[in-house]
């Protein structure tokens, strides 16, 4: 009988034992899991706030460098009545090894002069017709060596663009009216007011991917056009593309002359007729009516890089006299 007692009780205390042993092991492992969550929310948390810092930082960074690029182009303005690409705005490895070394931080700034490309809401003169110089520019460029275009093809596609424009629905000779889009069962018809984004052509008829965006070989209009600024093309600052078309019987080697003459230093290129200067130029005649030499309309490119992240400002800018305003501005 006291054997059995002495089982009986040992066999409880066993079995109390295992129970408190099986308890504390359940604690501890719910407290290494409590402890292991708030380590991994801490880190979390800290890895959130340094991305979030950096990102801050990114962005003051971005409104510095465009405040910069700002100042520049004042400055600029205060001490030249011509624009060129010899001039500091346009040297991007200067102007941003200048700023990075102020910031501490790794940051590239692009200043463009957009005044060098076309602005296409000037095919379209305020009484619905076309501007004949500007249309005489576009068709030689259209039908020139990057686009190929025959001189049809290019008539035409200029008059689609001419009736995207206008504010008449009626079609101009082989160009395109909201009727032609609504046949093809499309949503949309011709916008009859002013191009807001170059995109707005893809939508146009005959402006294909390849014409709109170039190929390898070739550029597109998306980066010799613009929709904003002056009628006017800064003959200093234009891509080789426009200025080809600038005249008749202009070739590529006399564009190559061209671009050459004004990064030399010396170089006068105020009058619009500096082109005459250049060797083998002095009987060629650009059209002088859509020519300047001064910049109104500039884009700026910002890129800031951190460990964690990469944010890109871009910013149309808008200079009248010594005046800069924004016109356009993205982060992203």
């Amino acid at each position: 009988m006291k054997l059995l007692l002495l089982q009986s009780w040992w066999g409880n205390d066993m079995n109390n034992k295992g129970i408190a042993l099986l308890m504390s092991l359940v604690l501890i492992v719910l407290v290494v899991f409590i402890v292991i969550n708030i380590l991994n929310t801490t880190w979390v948390d800290v890895s959130e706030s340094a991305i979030f810092r950096d990102r801050a930082l990114a962005k003051i960074n971005l409104i510095s460098a465009l405040n910069y690029a700002t100042a520049l182009l004042v400055k600029d303005a205060q001490t030249n009545n011509i624009d060129t690409l010899r001039d500091n705005w346009a040297d991007k490895e200067e102007i941003s090894k200048a700023f990075s070394e102020w910031a501490g931080e790794d940051v590239e700034i692009f200043i463009s002069d957009e005044t060098g490309k076309l602005n296409i809401n000037s095919l379209v003169k305020q009484d619905g017709q076309y501007n004949a110089n500007i249309m005489n520019v576009l068709l030689r460029l259209l039908k020139g060596p990057f686009f190929k275009l025959s001189a049809e093809d290019a008539q035409n596609l200029l008059d689609s663009i001419k009736d995207w424009i206008d504010k008449d629905d009626e079609p101009t000779r082989f160009g395109a009216e909201s009727g032609y889009y609504k046949d093809l069962g499309l949503k949309y018809g011709a916008k009859n007011s002013a191009i807001d984004f170059l995109e707005e052509l893809l939508t146009v008829k005959g402006v294909t991917p390849e014409i709109f965006y170039g190929t390898g070989e070739s550029p597109g209009l998306k980066d010799l056009l613009r929709t904003r600024g002056p009628t006017t093309i800064n003959i200093n600052t234009a891509p080789g593309e426009i200025i080809l078309a600038l005249g008749d019987n202009m070739t590529w080697d006399a564009v190559a002359a061209m671009l050459d003459y004004r990064l030399e230093q010396g170089n006068e290129l105020g009058k619009k007729d500096w082109y005459k200067s250049v060797p083998g130029m002095a009987g060629v005649a650009l059209d002088e009516s859509i020519i300047t030499t001064k910049g109104e309309l500039f884009k700026v490119v910002v890129v800031q890089r951190t460990s964690a992240t990469r944010r890109n400002l871009i910013a149309l800018l808008e200079r009248k006299g010594k005046d800069v305003k924004i016109l356009d501005l993205k982060v992203e």
